[in-house]
């Protein structure tokens, strides 16, 4: 037999709860979700960094578009472009991507992939 308040009592969830918190506690707490979120820097031995680059320059000269992993402050980060430039001096390369010009350091690549 069906329930007639099955359909009639909608609970708000959390927002019911959300004049009670100040502004400085929402900070507090989405900071400590951004915190939680945030992963260690994974383990980029020398042999896989010199795929990288191999794949860098490969993308570089053929104009290839390439997926980039960035890790940073513990967020890991996806672009998706043509590499412009290789700095080896400054240990950076340059990849133009749909939102602009993004500059990349090489300790902060974790991985290369150059789609099909």
């Amino acid at each position: 037999m069906n329930d007639p308040f099955d359909n009639k009592i909608r609970d708000r969830g959390l927002i019911k709860w959300q004049g009670f918190f100040m502004p400085e506690h929402k900070a507090m707490i989405n900071e400590m979700h951004e915190e939680q979120n945030k992963v260690d820097k994974p383990y980029v031995d020398g042999w896989t960094l010199n795929e990288f680059e191999s794949k860098l320059i490969w993308a570089h000269n053929e104009q290839l578009e390439v997926l980039i992993k960035r890790w940073r402050s513990g967020v890991i980060e996806e672009f998706k472009g043509i590499v412009l430039r290789f700095d080896q001096s400054i240990q950076q390369i340059f990849i133009e991507t749909s939102e602009g010009l993004e500059r990349i350091g090489f300790y902060e690549i974790v991985n290369v992939d150059v789609p099909d």
